[in-house]
């Protein structure tokens, strides 16, 4: 297991907290939360839920943003994401890959979530979109 967290900024800092599980990684700046899921895997309400509770539990009720760091290939069940848009302090994703066929199929998933949702080719770019968000600058969010 990586006990050291991936450099996701230039500035050099560091999450505040790191939740490691059987799916991925969870990294938790201020305002923005970053996952990493291992290769393989299949994520789901039934397999993240664990992750979301996480999440709450080190962000409580401030507004932030997630970025999918995908840094691996596994799948997404699409459907899942209505319960995503059920937190209400969750103001955005981003998808940040790399290859073209991920791109596609976040813009897919896109398709079933009906808050801000973005696919970005690096998390510096993700990040910036993300703090437009939640400082009410953007007003197309898809």
């Amino acid at each position: 297991m990586n006990l050291t967290p991936p450099q996701h900024f230039e500035d050099g800092r560091s999450p505040n907290h790191v939740q490691y599980s059987a799916i991925g990684n969870v990294y938790f700046y201020d305002a923005v939360v970053i996952t990493e899921f291992n290769e393989g895997v299949n994520v789901s309400y039934v397999t993240g839920i664990q992750l979301l509770m996480e999440c709450m539990k080190h962000i409580g009720t401030k507004p932030f943003t997630v970025i999918s760091n995908r840094v691996n290939s596994y799948s997404v069940q699409p459907t899942d994401y209505k319960y995503l848009e059920r937190v209400p302090n969750l103001k955005g994703i981003a998808i940040v890959t790399k290859d073209a066929v991920s791109a596609a199929n976040a813009m897919l998933e896109s398709k079933f979530y009906s808050k801000a949702f973005a696919v970005f080719d690096s998390v510096k770019t993700a990040c910036e979109w993300g703090q437009q968000i939640l400082d009410g600058d953007l007003t197309d969010l898809k």
